[in-house]
């Protein structure tokens, strides 16, 4: 046992001091770090785009609001002055809550130069509503919405100006779609999917979400599963000295979850606008600011501040405060995208994963999960089951058994001694066991057996006889004493009847007694020689106990004699008595 804890203690601390390591190293930080980052647009451009999408689509765009559709109307009216021609505003109705609302998706298409149905296609997203006050939704944070996602939407819109105003030649189509409603379980771009054609579905080979440009790190993230764009991103952002960070963690979300044909299912990061793009097979791309490097795997923004998102603090003013770097953080993933875009082999390694998409409807079948777990449980089992034989058999344990209590009733002679037992020797504890009996302080006759014999005494069988033990009759050794009845009389007439009654009870009794014999001598045959010993059985009788005196006591005759005088019911009185 000494050795087994020994060991046991080794491996804790082993385990312990891999758990600091991990938990104070940061392996998702980036080996590319540049003091002067290559930026395709710059910070000031892009802090400037946000100071005007706060000013122009306002503080409350609040989903399902005619506030939220003057903000689509801002964007629009902004991407048309960068010369987009073609922007359109996409209604769409949602229900929440059982209330059937409207909202709108902004889109324009930066097309390629021979674009055609056939062309390939990318879609770059950013939902731009918010819940600042509590009409049609019921919820209000009163939160600006300056981070989440004023600048997301601030990014798309220079990523959009950049390839209008560099009129960047590309071989696929590139669409900027700014999502409304994607506050309400992302119904905008639920709509977006529903509404593309079948082509259109086809032909897109990436979709790409940008989302709360601050916090701590920039993080893109691509899959769980591994993809061949994840190191093409990286090698991009390493090539600009981009400070891209990696998601290393991808065990499951803890504090929210999705249904995947029926499974549900929640991969860490995996969770925004292209939720429904990838349950469609379309590859996809979350470029977030965040903290997720972190021990509870939930959505946060920064180690050392507390969450602005979603919250009063969210405003242009706090942003600026509690992030004052956020405007390269939105230039670190606006160039991300502008860099790979521009990139000969972008095209070709988004087909590739989009070809290659890994078929995993299997894991969206219940029996898969039924058989899973029950491998586990069957896995766990033997595996406890081994273990357990071999610490039984390295370090046996006997069982202790608790101590039994015994009584020693005829003292501790006649007692089997064992260690685990206690004996209580009782053979000297009369008094305690039977309290109250007379001549239970030793002094009883000598002739007594029995605690009870001077209550009960003994039955005696009569000479050469067998006692019935069925006979309710008395014995002739016991009395029926006759109660008092000399109130009305004198106590001389009394002891004179008394007298009387006594003698003739005394005939009466030699009578008897010579009836029994002749009784007895039927029963068992007159012939001396064929006499044998009686054996007297005793057995339980019922007992009658008088206030006085002794009783008379007859016996029944064997049923084969035939004799039927003898048959006197217990407790009869002697009826010359009341006469007198």
């Amino acid at each position: 046992m000494k050795k087994f804890i020994k060991y046991m203690s080794v491996i804790l601390c082993l385990a312990l001091a891999l758990f600091s390591l991990v938990a104070c190293s940061d392996p998702g930080a980036p080996d590319h770090y540049t003091e002067q980052p290559d930026y395709a647009v710059s910070a000031d451009s892009l802090s400037q785009e946000l100071d005007m999408f706060m000013e122009g689509a306002g503080s409350d765009r609040t989903s399902f609001t005619y506030n939220e559709k003057l903000a689509a109307v801002y964007i629009q009216n902004r991407l048309t002055d960068l010369n987009y021609d073609d922007v359109t505003i996409n209604e769409f109705v949602a229900e929440e809550s059982g209330v059937k609302h409207t909202s709108q998706n902004v889109v324009t298409v930066y097309k390629a130069k021979n674009s055609s149905s056939e062309t390939k296609n990318i879609v770059i997203a950013a939902y731009y509503d918010n819940r600042y006050s509590d009409d049609k939704t019921g919820v209000g944070y009163k939160s600006a919405g300056a981070l989440a996602n004023g600048t997301g939407t601030a990014a798309l819109i220079s990523i959009a100006d950049y390839f209008m105003s560099n009129a960047v030649e590309l071989d696929f189509d590139v669409t900027f779609a700014f999502i409304g409603a994607g506050y309400i379980s992302d119904v905008g771009a639920r709509a977006f999917y529903r509404d593309m054609t079948a082509d259109e579905r086809k032909n897109t080979v990436l979709m790409v979400e940008l989302q709360r440009r601050g916090g701590d790190h920039i993080y893109a993230y691509s899959d769980v599963r591994k993809t061949k764009r994840e190191p093409f991103l990286d090698g991009i952002a390493a090539a600009n000295g981009l400070d891209i960070y990696k998601v290393t963690q991808k065990s499951p979300l803890i504090t929210d979850a999705y249904s995947l044909d029926g499974v549900p299912f929640f991969q860490w990061a995996q969770s925004g606008l292209f939720t429904r793009f990838d349950e469609g097979g379309i590859p996809t791309l979350n470029i977030v600011g965040a903290n997720w490097e972190t021990m509870n795997m939930t959505d946060i923004e920064s180690a050392n501040n507390d969450n602005i998102s979603y919250t009063t603090s969210d405003n242009l003013e706090s942003l600026k405060k509690i992030y004052p770097d956020y405007a390269q953080k939105m230039a670190t993933a606006a160039t991300l995208m502008i860099r790979a875009i521009e990139h000969e082999d972008f095209l070709g390694v988004m087909q590739y994963d989009r070809d290659n998409y890994p078929d995993t409807s299997i894991l969206t079948k219940s029996w898969i999960w039924y058989l899973i777990m029950l491998g586990i449980i069957i896995a766990f089992a033997v595996g406890m089951f081994v273990v357990t034989a071999v610490l039984n058999k390295k370090y046996p344990i006997k069982p202790v058994e608790p101590p039994r209590m015994k009584m020693a009733v005829f003292g501790m002679d006649y007692e089997d001694k064992s260690a685990a037992d206690i004996f209580v020797d009782i053979s000297n504890a009369a008094e305690d066991i039977f309290p109250g009996i007379p001549n239970n302080d030793g002094s009883q006759s000598p002739n007594a057996t029995d605690p009870f014999d001077d209550i009960f005494p003994p039955i005696v069988a009569p000479a050469g006889g067998k006692i019935n033990d069925n006979a309710n009759v008395p014995d002739d050794t016991d009395t029926v004493v006759e109660s008092d009845k000399t109130d009305a009389r004198s106590s001389q007439e009394t002891e004179s009847n008394v007298a009387e009654d006594r003698g003739e009870s005394e005939e009466k009794d030699a009578e008897r007694s010579e009836q029994n014999t002749v009784s007895d001598k039927k029963t068992y045959g007159s012939d001396k020689s064929n006499e044998k010993p009686v054996t007297v059985e005793h057995k339980p009788i019922k007992r009658k106990t008088v206030s006085a005196g002794k009783s008379n006591t007859a016996k029944k005759s064997s049923p084969s004699s035939g004799n039927k005088k003898n048959n006197v019911d217990v407790g009869q009185k002697d009826d010359r008595t009341d006469d007198n």
